[in-house]
């Protein structure tokens, strides 16, 4: 946007209002057993106060909701959709209580990523105090559910269809255009009981399901040197549980083993199922009276990648905007999921791009530095004059 206009929407908002939004929003708790309402109502609250108009969307039963705040006013068909979520993770057993000590913010969904959130809401003030002229509507979605299985995203794409999306999610202030996807599947291995003295006569679950870890770990090798992203490198196969036995004097009859599968945009899952089927059955072949089943998870069904082209003209528009705002324009890939997917699902070009640094989402220090936060907050409304207003060349 021009200097003029850039200096006069900027300039109605200041640091210490973004700061003290997200501070707000962090003190109140939003995990799953608590749910979103009471966050979304303080944030609906201060929009509402500022006139920027609001919409609270049920996203399931109880105390999950969305909150939906448009300019000029929400829409079930914005151009522009940022997309950011209020729930988190539950608060470690000892955790810092939510302050601000010198720059930074402190408090579960500090990083993921009530700060986020807070700067996108403020994006949308500054429009609104500054009555500035939009060719196409904005409009912020503040979701539930995102760590419980996307809830909340799912539920506003049954109404609403966006031309174009920002995920506010962690990222550094860095574009990101490509994310893995994520498939949890789960080994359950049955074998036959017998008492340990006389183990010949039992069918060892565990073992075998030994047997399956080690081929899945050369199968994972095999895919990191056959398969690669230019954004997101290699798919990754990691075995995070297994579980089986009850007692060691007893030939354990049933072992389950779960693992972490990160896939590439250009894989297709069910030839990847296939492959892991496969080599599960390879390494079983010789064992008589086990069997294994192979099933996946319903928790990632939705953890699709999400890739969106560098050349588009969306991400063409907000490289312009970071440049602008002074950030590295550079395109990058990161490993870890994102409501980004159901996006992706629906052909919606898509850009994760928001403060924070996930290395510090879910941990008992999680914070966000609130520099950061401010200068998301002037990267995404110089994104929306770019995207919505016509400036720069966006179309």
């Amino acid at each position: 946007m021009s200097g003029a206009t850039g200096a006069r929407l900027i300039g109605s908002i200041t640091p210490a209002e973004v700061r003290r939004l997200a501070h707000e929003l962090v003190l109140i708790p939003s995990h799953s057993a608590v749910g979103t309402a009471e966050v979304a109502h303080r944030l609906r609250r201060f929009l509402s106060g500022e006139g920027v108009a609001t919409v609270v969307q049920p996203a399931a039963e109880g105390p999950h909701v969305n909150l939906l705040a448009g300019y000029p006013e929400p829409t079930d068909a914005p151009f522009l959709l940022l997309n950011g979520h209020l729930d988190t993770v539950p608060p470690p057993s000892e955790g810092r209580t939510p302050a601000v000590r010198g720059r930074l913010l402190f408090g579960r969904g500090a990083a993921d990523m009530k700060a986020g959130v807070a700067a996108m809401a403020m994006a949308l003030v500054a429009l609104q105090r500054g009555r500035f002229p939009l060719r196409r509507p904005v409009m912020l979605a503040a979701v539930a559910g995102e760590e419980i299985g996307g809830l909340g995203t799912k539920a506003l794409l049954s109404e609403v269809t966006p031309q174009t999306c920002i995920v506010g999610e962690p990222t550094r202030l860095r574009l990101v255009t490509a994310h893995k996807g994520v498939e949890w599947v789960e080994i359950v291995v049955e074998g036959r009981a017998a008492h340990a003295s006389c183990p010949q006569i039992g069918a060892n679950s565990v073992v075998w399901a030994a047997a399956i870890v080690q081929a899945l770990a050369e199968l994972g090798v095999k895919w990191a040197e056959e398969r690669t992203h230019p954004l997101l490198g290699a798919p990754t196969l990691s075995v995070g549980m297994i579980q089986g036995g009850v007692a060691p004097n007893v030939v354990p009859d049933r072992c389950w083993v779960r693992l972490d599968r990160r896939w590439l945009p250009s894989e297709d899952i069910d030839a990847v199922l296939a492959e892991i089927r496969m080599v599960v059955a390879r390494a079983i072949r010789d064992a008589r009276g086990v069997t294994a089943n192979v099933r996946r998870l319903e928790e990632t069904r939705h953890c699709r990648p999400m890739e969106t082209r560098s050349d588009h003209p969306f991400v063409r528009a907000l490289q312009g905007a970071a440049r602008e705002e002074g950030l590295r324009p550079e395109l990058q890939g990161v490993p870890y999921g994102t409501d980004g997917s159901l996006f992706a699902e629906r052909r919606v070009p898509t850009v994760v791009w928001g403060p924070g640094d996930i290395a510090q989402a879910h941990g008992a220090d999680e914070h966000v530095d609130l520099d950061e936060v401010w200068s998301a907050a002037r990267a995404y409304l110089r994104a929306i004059v770019r995207v919505c207003a016509g400036e720069g060349r966006q179309t």
